[in-house]
């Protein structure tokens, strides 16, 4: 049964189907009782311990394709709707390029669920005991509390993360920390294998940090951990003292919330509404395979639940579309899913998410294919077949590398977006710039987390 969940929200995930009122209508079912089976199994553990992911993902990849009615892909909208020269709509070849980018990437399998459920005799946290003396009877008090696992396709583990709230004074650090709405990284580790999972982890780290309001995030770290440092030095976490255990002595490293560095990635998940605003159009099966919450139903999107590869800090994509070339580096992009054909673009047609722009380059600056490649992968949508298409033909000249910040509670169907005078109904819909007015109604009635948006000039 559980292998069915994943089954029936693997084909909505991948774009093989619209949402679960298709799945529904597919099956003679009411969508509530779809809603209900799936969540019901989703919410448990992924998998009992020791037990391989890759059942679960050959179970996804049985999904029918292609057909007529609601399982195949829909093509373009009305014409005021066509974002431009996007990305191919070839439907069919695309359900099947969806599923080999996650192949191709080797993505590892998260899963959330009770530390109890875990297999955590398991090699892999050899290495945690090394380092913290007791660490088996940690893991017996938090039995009960729920953290991350990744697993990969071969049954083994790649990374575990376990977060907690912390509210009052920390006194055993040095210097001691003052009472503060806070966010522990208790215990964090990876296994670094080139699918950036360190990252994957860390966006986790964000979600729940945003999710609780806090006002910043710390954790304490070995020195001879130097990349795992690096990482949380990427994103904006700083070394403010020390903490002396059985183990040895760790660096304290802290990441503010509440102001802005200057630079897009350190203030990463942070929104600057002092930075220049775009709407950025992306056809559904495109967009469906870039962000994790593409989806359209009608329940808000969990952004904390979500353990999709699909749910990562960074984006790259291509495109032809013209006023691309003038982003910059920190500009605010909404993005906004295009209609899909299954009604009125009126009311299909949504603003999902709001992301912020880190690069905007021209194919030709690629010394190779091989550069391009490596550039791209593994945030980018599209596969090394199609990369490599694109890089001889020139077609979709324009990368777009982008931090995906926050996903918007409410979506905003176009109507939404014309009446309140965040979009003209007659202007180009592929690319367009946003009034700072029309961003405030964004954030506003899309819902994000006031503590995500800071004007800083």
């Amino acid at each position: 049964m559980l292998a069915l969940a994943h089954h029936l929200q693997g084909a909505i995930d991948w774009g093989l189907v619209a949402d679960r009122a298709a799945v529904a209508r597919k099956l003679g079912l009411t969508r509530a009782g779809v809603t209900q089976f799936v969540d019901m199994l989703l919410s448990r553990p992924l998998s009992k311990p020791g037990a391989s992911a890759s059942k679960l993902s050959t179970a996804r990849s049985h999904w029918p394709s292609g057909g007529s009615g609601p399982w195949r892909m829909p093509g373009r909208g009305p014409s005021s709707e066509r974002s431009g020269r996007g990305a191919p709509t070839n439907v069919k070849k695309a359900d099947r390029q969806s599923r080999s980018v996650v192949s191709s990437h080797s993505m590892s399998e998260l899963s959330y669920a009770a530390i109890a459920s875990l297999p955590v005799s398991d090699s892999f946290f050899d290495t945690l005991r090394a380092d913290y003396p007791g660490f088996d009877d940690w893991l017996r008090r938090k039995a009960g509390e729920p953290a991350y696992l990744a697993r990969r396709e071969d049954g083994g583990f790649d990374g575990f993360l376990y977060l907690k709230r912390e509210d009052g004074p920390v006194t055993d650090v040095k210097p001691p920390f003052a009472s503060a709405k806070r966010l522990k990284v208790g215990t964090l580790k990876v296994n670094p294998h080139g699918t950036r999972l360190g990252e994957r982890l860390l966006k986790k780290v964000f979600d729940h940090a945003t999710e609780q309001d806090v006002d910043e995030i710390y954790v304490t770290v070995f020195p001879k951990h130097k990349k795992l440092i690096e990482l949380f030095a990427r994103y904006g976490f700083v070394r403010v003292g020390e903490k002396t255990g059985p183990g040895g002595t760790e660096d304290v490293m802290v990441r503010s919330l509440r102001r802005l560095s200057g630079d897009v990635v350190r203030d990463y998940p942070l929104i600057n509404t002092a930075s220049r605003k775009f709407l950025l159009a992306l056809y559904p099966q495109w967009h469906t395979r870039l962000l994790p919450d593409s989806k359209l139903h009608t329940e808000s999107p969990d952004i904390v639940k979500d353990v999709s590869h699909t749910n990562s800090i960074h984006k790259v994509y291509l495109t032809g579309m013209k006023g691309i070339e003038q982003l910059r580096r920190g500009d605010l992009l909404v993005i906004y899913r295009t209609g899909d054909g299954a009604g009125p673009a009126h009311y299909r047609s949504v603003a999902t998410s709001i992301c912020t722009a880190e690069e905007v380059r021209d194919i030709s600056t690629f010394a190779s294919v091989n550069e391009l490649l490596a550039y791209c992968a593994p945030y980018s949508v599209f596969t090394d077949q199609e990369l490599r298409g694109f890089w001889t033909n020139r077609k979709y000249p324009t990368l777009i590398r982008f931090t995906y910040n926050a996903a918007l509670k409410k979506r905003l169907t176009r109507a939404d977006l014309i009446d309140h005078g965040v979009i003209d109904p007659n202007a180009y819909a592929g690319f367009a710039p946003i009034s700072d007015e029309g961003f405030k109604v964004v954030v506003e009635r899309g819902g994000i987390h006031a503590s995500l948006v800071v004007h800083q000039t």
